[in-house]
């Protein structure tokens, strides 16, 4: 993969005495060793452009050039920061995404069970029950809640709950 660069860009990159280069590749980027985060706020460059230069996301996790504060860029790869990352529920929760973004990272609920998210952890993350259902939370996801677990988590009973969930269209 390839990137048209600028002549200050290049001597940015390059220095001074490995001139003229008008070209940046991934292999230039991964000889540097230069991370996602250098090469976004030193380096200038875009996170389209990035993108374009490696759209493969696991060569950017896979050679470390990625961590999780970064993830929030990366929503057009999407790189899911459960799966891909193997983050846990407490790194998710101490990101502070927005709902939205963690949905255009493809994180699920039922992602969000399996690495041990309970319904007192979910309070944390202070969604309403609308950004979960972006999330894929259904009735059938709280049908082992308890009342308290629903009233401690969203303020309603667990039936009220089930009852939303199942009628609710977004």
């Amino acid at each position: 993969m390839t990137m048209e660069i600028s002549s200050s860009e290049s001597i940015r990159i390059f220095g001074w005495w490995d001139q003229p280069r008008s070209v940046l590749t991934w292999s230039d980027i991964k000889d540097k060793n230069y991370s996602w985060r250098f090469l976004r706020d030193d380096m200038r460059f875009s996170a389209q452009q990035l993108y374009t230069l490696q759209g493969d996301k696991f060569e950017w996790i896979h050679r470390g050039g990625l961590r999780l504060g970064d993830l929030h860029e990366t929503t057009m790869f999407p790189i899911n920061p459960l799966v891909d990352m193997r983050a846990d529920i407490g790194e998710l929760c101490s990101a502070q995404w927005r709902v939205e973004t963690l949905a255009d990272m493809g994180v699920t609920y039922k992602q969000m069970v399996k690495f041990g998210i309970t319904p007192r952890i979910m309070t944390f993350f202070r969604f309403p029950l609308s950004g979960w259902v972006s999330l894929s939370l259904g009735s059938e996801d709280v049908s082992h809640w308890s009342d308290q677990d629903a009233t401690e988590t969203f303020g309603i009973g667990v039936f009220e709950l089930k009852d939303i969930l199942t009628s609710y269209k977004p």
